[in-house]
């Protein structure tokens, strides 16, 4: 069985404060989810030959791509690219 431990346990044990060991425990997780977010972003636009979403986008608009072939690409690109915005965002709005 797994011990159970919790952030007050963990802060008075490393001698921190519970509230920076939270703060720097959300920014790693935000910049390392960044990181996650955004090579599986790099790593669709190369498949697809594209730059992000708004060139998918044009090229869709254009004919240049069928829309069937792409379809769950872009709606993955789209959620990822939402997400990177908000987790920037989040970021921005953290500065500790």
């Amino acid at each position: 069985m797994k011990e159970t431990i919790n952030v007050a346990e963990i802060a008075r044990e490393l001698h921190l404060d519970e509230e920076e060991l939270l703060k720097h425990a959300l920014r790693d997780y935000l910049h390392n989810r960044l990181k996650e977010l955004a090579t599986e972003r790099r790593a669709i636009c190369a498949r697809l030959g594209v730059s992000g979403l708004s060139e998918l986008k044009r090229r869709l608009k254009q004919g240049q791509v069928k829309e069937e072939k792409v379809f769950e690409d872009y709606q993955r690109l789209d959620w990822l690219e939402y997400q990177l915005g908000l987790i920037r965002r989040f970021l921005r709005a953290t500065r500790w």
